[in-house]
């Protein structure tokens, strides 16, 4: 057999260039790709088992199959279940030292190592072993690895330890490439993102001021075309009289990375011109991918016309009649109109400065003063009653209307409220609820007149009736008694007719909001045991009464059928249109046993009557046999002639 070394060595030159040139054409196809992915399709495109299979044969009689690895430290070949640099320490110490690996022999292996080499050729049967470290930017990244298992002991030809060098530095050198294009693609998105986030004009400078990246908006604010910024000292565009203090705010955010100074310079532009500009700084020399001082250029030139305009803003919200105040972001107010002075008590004088809150402009609850919280960061406005503290008396009720300010980059910088006071709209109020209680009253009153005039009334109906079976001195009495119950009767009338208000004239009133607004009232007078159903014909034309006469008429008709369904029944309450002669008729049913005529008073038959009679409308009873099951009232429509007429 001969050995390895003596055998014609094949072209490992070719064999190195074509790997490189193959590895190149892969860096250039996937130059988006990353480290890994460039790996990973190395690895695809070499070979099976991520090597690529070399075939050594030494003459016609003896060949051997060995591999060639392109690996990760993590991913050499498996002795014993683990990777090869994980199980011998000694092997990951010389690649991580840079040094090749070319075990033949055991006389190519140095003494200490010897150990590990009989524990490869023990547990893997390894007879040959070549590793050769890559290391990318100064690390150690991976191995070139080929191993042998051949039948005798060989040196490594030198040949091929030396083009495996270059096979090695090929890939470094790949690596690297992809490594470097990678960060500046990071650098380069990084750029890009503060461009969003801190404006157009923004420029990158080194520790010493030089300028490594120039956003387009810089380079336009400036009048640079393209790349003409990199690599200038940013200061010496500023004017000479504000460049102490540019370079001060430049070496304090060098000096410390927690601040961002900002100074408000002159910047001279291409043509000559200086231009007013706000400058800050943030360090972000320890940033991967930015690695320099972040300058926001910001033209300062709209802003002076921004300024214009907010004063003529401004003079309008102190001339307008409406209270309205501002604050920053902190809650400190730093605006308040005069007519908010007015309102509170307070002169803006003492309260700019002030937080809001403590005067009870955010609300004095937690939930409230979070739901304007929320509602402010989310660019949203909040509207709501607060109490806020007067200078000098009780709270004031106000609605306020909080909304977000924003500046001219469209940044939250604080908020705007207006303020509505609602001490008049409160006055309101309770002159209404004042003004509810007497009508309360007034109806409560004329509810008592009424009933006690119905009562009257039945008392003399029925002294009138027992007149026919009584005589002599008796029915002197009596007579005596009729003509002052009518009497009492006449005076009721005449106190019910003032409560009633008479001269109000009967107006267009429609039937079924009226059934609605007292289907609770007659629930709670006929009570639980008794059921009511209201039926409501749409579209029903207006009929001519006035609400409370109304209101009687429903509500009479009701108490008609009480005695019929105290203890347990069904009332039904309809209305419908009459074609002949138009009316609006209102019809109540009763489930429950018919009433007799003779009770007919007793139920409240006399004040129904009354009722019907002043809305000039009709009554019909529903009858059943001998007995009375229901009720129908016909009203006139409005479009028939007026009552008067």
């Amino acid at each position: 057999m001969t050995p390895l070394d003596s055998a014609p060595a094949p072209d490992w030159t070719r064999f190195a260039a074509n790997l490189s040139s193959r590895l190149l054409n892969l860096a250039y196809e996937e130059t988006d790709a990353g480290l890994e992915a460039v790996l990973g399709e190395l690895a695809v495109r070499v070979g099976a088992h991520r090597a690529l299979v070399l075939r050594v044969t030494p003459d016609d009689r003896v060949a051997s199959r060995s591999h060639l690895w392109c690996l990760r430290p993590d991913e050499t070949p498996k002795v014993g279940g683990q990777h090869l640099l994980e199980a011998f320490p000694y092997l990951r110490r010389a690649c991580e030292r840079g040094e090749v690996v070319a075990w033949g022999t055991e006389d190519d292996v140095p003494t200490e190592a010897r150990a590990e080499w009989h524990g490869l050729v023990e547990v893997d049967g390894f007879r040959a072993l070549l590793l050769i470290p890559m290391h990318v930017r100064g690390r150690f990244f991976g191995t070139l690895a080929l191993r042998g298992a051949l039948d005798v002991a060989v040196r490594w030809p030198s040949p091929l330890v030396e083009h495996g060098r270059l096979v090695a530095d090929a890939i470094a050198g790949l690596l690297e490439r992809t490594a470097v294009e990678a960060q500046l693609r990071r650098r380069d998105t990084r750029y890009r993102t503060l461009s969003r986030l801190h404006g157009d004009a923004v420029q990158v400078l080194d520790e010493a001021g030089r300028c490594t990246y120039a956003s387009a908006g810089a380079s336009d604010l400036q009048a640079l075309g393209g790349d003409a910024a990199l690599g200038e000292p940013l200061a010496e565009r500023v004017d000479a009289a504000d460049r102490p203090r540019f370079e001060g705010a430049f070496q304090a955010a060098l000096a410390d990375p927690s601040v961002d100074p900002a100074e408000a310079v002159r910047m001279r532009l291409d043509e000559g011109r200086a231009v007013p500009v706000e400058v800050r700084f943030h360090n972000r020399l320890s940033t991967a991918g930015i690695e320099g001082v972040v300058v926001t250029v910001r033209d300062l030139r709209p802003l002076s016309e921004a300024e214009q305009q907010i004063s003529r803003q401004s003079a309008l919200l102190d001339a307008v009649g409406q209270p309205i105040l501002a604050a920053d972001m902190d809650r400190i107010i730093t605006y308040w109109n005069p007519a908010a002075e007015r309102l509170t008590g307070w002169a803006a004088a003492d309260v700019r400065g002030r937080r809001a809150d403590a005067l009870g402009l955010w609300g004095d609850a937690p939930a409230v003063t979070d739901a304007i919280e929320d509602a402010v960061l989310a660019g949203r406005s909040w509207s709501g009653e607060l109490q806020v503290r007067h200078g000098h008396r009780a709270p004031i009720h106000v609605r306020a209307t909080i909304s977000a300010l924003r500046d001219l980059d469209g940044r939250l910088t604080g908020t705007v409220t207006v303020l509505t006071d609602l001490r008049p709209f409160d006055r309101i109020a309770r002159s209404a609820a004042q003004h509810d209680r007497l009508d309360a009253l007034s109806r409560l009153a004329e509810d008592i007149v009424h009933d006690l005039a119905n009562g009257l009334t039945a008392l003399a109906t029925r002294a009138s009736l027992l007149g026919g079976l009584v005589h002599g001195e008796a029915r002197t009495h009596l007579d005596g008694v009729e003509a002052a119950v009518r009497s009492l009767a006449a005076t009721a009338r005449d106190l019910e007719a003032l409560a009633d208000d008479r001269s109000v004239a009967p107006a267009p009133q429609t039937v079924n909001p009226a059934l609605l607004e007292l289907r609770r009232v007659l629930g709670r007078l006929l009570g639980d045991d008794v059921e009511l159903v209201v039926r409501l014909a749409p579209d029903l034309p207006a009929v001519w009464a006035t609400p409370r006469l109304l209101a009687r008429v429903i509500v009479g008709l009701t108490a008609t059928a009480l005695d019929a369904v105290r203890d347990d029944g069904r009332l039904s309450l309809a209305s419908e249109l009459r074609d002949a002669e138009p009316a609006v008729l209102i019809t109540l049913r009763f489930s429950g046993a018919p009433l007799p005529p003779h009770s007919i008073v007793e139920a409240g038959y006399v004040a129904l009557v009354e009722a019907v009679q002043r809305v000039g409308g009709e009554l019909d009873a529903l009858t059943e046999g001998a007995g009375v099951v229901g009720w129908q009232v016909a009203l006139r429509t409005a479009r028939r002639a007026s009552p008067g007429r």
